[in-house]
């Protein structure tokens, strides 16, 4: 299966190679700008050389007539600028550092002199975008590896970024835009959840470590260029060099080493027992000098914690052995009882009536013998029931491999790749709510990543990046021990665990192309993006039998008049409590009130399926061009100019299966869903396009 969809990635990547030439645009490059100028003025036709510090590799390109020049498609990183001109000194800036998504500008002032004479400047960063009105804050490498990160994920630091906000009433935000509207890519290609959108600033399956991120951006006005969405967050993977570079990191979270909270001083708990081990290295330099280089890089999480306190709902001793405790609803002299005295009956003793003497096997071995003694008084209401308490497991395991390989095929065309593959297993306390000190319900996930990319700069004034590939998110929500047939018990909480297996398999596609035409005054950007979603749902909600022990009209059960009668219940039971000896009775009996189970179709003809899973197949595309202009319209004055166009189709259930009221006039639909005979249809009917929603 994966084998299949990396083959349709390649596919879809050399279907974008073939058609690059019309510009199928997410960039990852950056751009270097400037102007040159002497004592007397700007100086057209100074040639500007721009190298690669850890390549080598040079780009040349010349000023036009009124001194300005521009360098697109530049990878992030370090560069060392020499501009010469006859009749003037030699100009070197060295470190001129190129962030992600952010053109750099450059005034390069050149003196009188001999060329052989050099002028040297250290660069750095470019602290104020003079270029356009884009609003974005680059994260570097140094501050990757100086800022505290306790999880080594770099989502941690947007909201350190001017614009970005969360709470804990809400998830992080950019700008007060809503968080679906987020784009989040790493070298170009998106990774976000795209099933599951509501928190897509915060959480990616694919999400990178900070040991393979040579920078990323937040972007909180973008330009017409940047990508779907509003606010862009990008990542790139660090690139090797000529030079060698290896790095190794171990980081230990010892609960050893920590503070217990207030509550759990104040209850007298001792800290809950946890020990975190995130390891892993990296490795980054040439295969061929100059010509072929890597990354690569490992990291492995084993997290051992424990979940929040948990309090389940047991049987005391007495009420597992069928005896009904309850508070006498009022003096009852005949037998000696008074208002509020705690009473015990046998509610198996045949004088009831109801068929049930003794305990039910199943019931027994399934449930009541899988039940602690109570521990607590936080729960139940501590006469026939009682609490206990624990503490679950959440153990988390994840594995990333990182790998990049960067090509210089010529003096005008280079290419690189990523692969990324995460796995990821955490054991999920939250859903296995019985008495399991290790979770039988896990989340796995499996989510690999592949970014091709092909830059290609025929002249000094033409330039094309090519990037396309995917990202595969797999995660599922699995139960290792859900039973064949499911028993909804009452009084207490289930020993056996009932969540039913689902998850979804989300796989995105992507290929961009941005040509940049430099003309002149003006700096001609057009392009296009596409991106392709493709999902998987399913989930397996009741397909099992699913059974619900209790009481109804039409089965045995203790009556009102029995509860009054002071001889089967001294002093009466108050109608509070009644129905806990029903469901005490029921629970014991092995009482079914109802049942049910789930049945579900595979295709739009087969008919339902036994032990068939729901299924949704959803697909949708997103396809945007755009164009823009940066027009140096003078020194020190640019205007940018940019037009986008965006379509996302409509989501499309491929296979079919949904429903959706008939409308019967597309124009006004109230009528139709108001109508007390309206029917149903497979979805797709209302528009004639089969599987398509109508919105």
């Amino acid at each position: 299966m994966l084998a299949h969809k990396i083959r349709s990635a390649f596919s879809l990547f050399a279907i974008g190679l073939l058609f690059s030439a019309v510009a199928l645009a997410q960039i990852t490059t950056s751009s270097l700008v400037g102007t040159v100028s002497g004592p007397d003025g700007l100086i057209p036709g100074a040639t500007v050389t721009i190298k690669d510090n850890k390549t080598n590799r040079e780009v040349s390109t010349v000023t036009d007539s009124s001194g300005n020049f521009k360098v697109p498609n530049l990878q992030f990183g370090a560069y060392t600028v020499t501009v010469t001109m006859s009749g003037f000194k030699t100009y070197t800036a060295n470190d001129v550092v190129i962030e992600v998504g952010a053109d750099y500008s450059l005034p390069v002032m050149l003196e009188v002199g001999e060329v052989s004479e050099v002028v040297n400047v250290t660069a750095g960063a470019d602290t104020i975008n003079a270029v356009d009105s884009e609003i974005n804050a680059n994260i570097s490498r140094k501050q990757l590896d100086d800022l505290p990160s306790l999880g080594r994920n770099p989502l941690g630091f947007i909201v350190l970024q001017p614009g970005a906000s969360s709470n804990p009433s809400q998830n992080t935000v950019i700008n007060g835009v809503r968080t679906s509207a987020t784009n989040t890519t790493i070298d170009g290609i998106n990774v976000q959840d795209n099933f599951i959108r509501s928190n897509a600033t915060d959480f990616s399956p694919a999400r990178p470590s900070v040991d393979e991120v040579e920078a990323f951006a937040v972007t909180s006005q973008a330009g017409a260029d940047d990508g779907f969405g509003g606010s862009q967050v990008q990542f790139t993977t660090r690139r090797g060099g000529n030079d060698f570079n290896f790095r190794m990191f171990v980081l230990n979270r010892n609960s050893k080493f920590g503070a217990n909270s207030f509550f759990a001083n104040v209850d007298n708990r001792e800290i809950g027992f946890r020990n975190r081990n995130q390891f892993g290295g990296s490795a980054t330099g040439r295969i061929i000098r100059d010509k072929l280089f890597f990354f690569g890089s490992y990291e492995k999480l084993i997290d051992r914690q424990p979940s929040t306190l948990q309090i389940n709902t047991v049987l005391t001793s007495a009420a597992s052995q069928g005896l009904f405790t309850y508070t006498a609803a009022a003096d009852d002299a005949g037998h000696g009882v008074v208002a509020g005295q705690i009473i015990s009956v046998n509610i198996l003793d045949p004088i009831f009536g109801t068929g049930i003497t003794s305990i039910n096997p199943i019931v027994q071995s399934r449930f009541l013998s899988q039940l602690p003694a109570g521990n607590s008084t936080g729960a139940g209401d501590l006469r026939n029931t009682t609490g206990y308490s624990l503490i679950q497991r959440a153990d988390s395991e994840r594995t990333s491999y990182v790998g990049r390989i960067d090509y210089l095929l010529n003096s005008t065309s280079t290419v690189n790749g990523v692969f990324r593959f995460v796995k990821e297993s955490n054991l999920r306390a939250d859903i296995d709510n019985s008495f399991n000190i290790v979770p039988v319900t896990t989340q796995p996930s499996v989510n690999p990543f592949m970014s091709l990319a092909w830059n290609w700069a025929p002249s000094s004034n033409w330039s094309n990046e090519l990037r396309g590939g995917f990202a595969f998110g797999e995660p599922l929500f699995t139960n290792a021990a859900l039973p064949a047939q499911i028993v909804n018990v009452p009084l207490i909480t289930n020993p056996e665990v009932t969540f039913d297996d689902q998850g979804r398999i989300t796989d995105t596609y992507n290929i961009n192309d941005a040509l940049t035409y430099v003309r002149g005054d003006h700096a001609l950007r057009f392009g296009a993006q596409f991106q392709a979603v493709r999902i998987n749902s399913f989930t397996g909600f009741n397909i099992n039998p699913t059974y619900n022990i209790g009481i109804n009209l039409n089965t045995p059960q203790i009556s009102d008049d029995q509860f009054d009668d002071d001889n089967l219940f001294p002093g009466g039971v108050p109608t509070t409590q009644r129905g806990t000896a029903n469901s005490l009775l029921a629970l014991l009996g092995g009482i079914i009130s109802s049942g049910s189970q789930a049945f579900n179709v595979e295709s739009l003809d087969s008919g339902f399926v036994p032990g068939a899973v729901t299924r949704d197949l959803w697909e949708y595309d997103a396809l945007g061009f755009y164009f823009s202009d940066q027009w140096k319209v003078a020194r020190g004055v640019s205007l940018n100019l940019g037009m986008r166009y965006d379509r996302y189709t409509p989501a499309t259930l491929s296979n079919g299966l949904g429903l959706e009221p008939v409308i019967a006039d597309l124009h006004n639909i109230l009528p139709s869903l108001l109508d007390p005979n309206g029917r149903h249809q497979f979805v797709g009917g209302n528009v004639g396009t089969v599987g398509q929603v109508y919105f």
